[in-house]
């Protein structure tokens, strides 16, 4: 059965005289972009070949977290993607020694805020994918 994510929105931006529109979902662990200006799909697919677990729309973007439990040791998990699919960074982990990788992210008044297998809280300034606040809880 396919899941659908509940994190589906529209995103417009001006090229000229056509106005493109992206929606931005999940569907069977794969990023689609659709761009509805056109009815289609933009990008489909796994991102860096890892199923995504959550996809958040952002500015024309999208903040995507890949299955943490599907890559390495220390996994950079957490990135911002642009509609055609590629990468615009990918966020700083907090523990910079031992194995680590993000179990999942919100979007909320503070910002874009990053829980880690290694107990932190960070808040991930959405532009750069750095960490500007950080908080050990556990």
């Amino acid at each position: 059965m396919a899941r659908r994510n509940r994190y589906r929105e529209a995103y417009s931006e001006d090229q000229g005289e056509a106005k493109m529109t992206w929606k931005y979902y999940l569907r069977d662990n794969e990023l689609v972009i659709e761009d509805e200006s056109v009815n289609g799909i933009a990008w489909k697919g796994k991102v860096e070949g890892y199923p995504v677990v959550k996809a958040i729309p952002i500015e024309g973007d999208c903040i995507i977290l890949l299955d943490p439990a599907s890559g390495p040791n220390r996994f950079n998990n957490l990135l911002r993607c642009r509609s055609d699919g590629s990468i615009v960074w990918k966020a700083d982990l907090p523990d910079l020694t031992g194995p680590d990788t993000f179990t999942s992210v919100e979007q909320t008044d503070e910002g874009l805020v990053g829980f880690a297998w290694s107990g932190f809280k960070v808040l991930v300034d959405s532009k750069t994918g750095r960490i500007t606040t950080i908080e050990f809880t556990k």
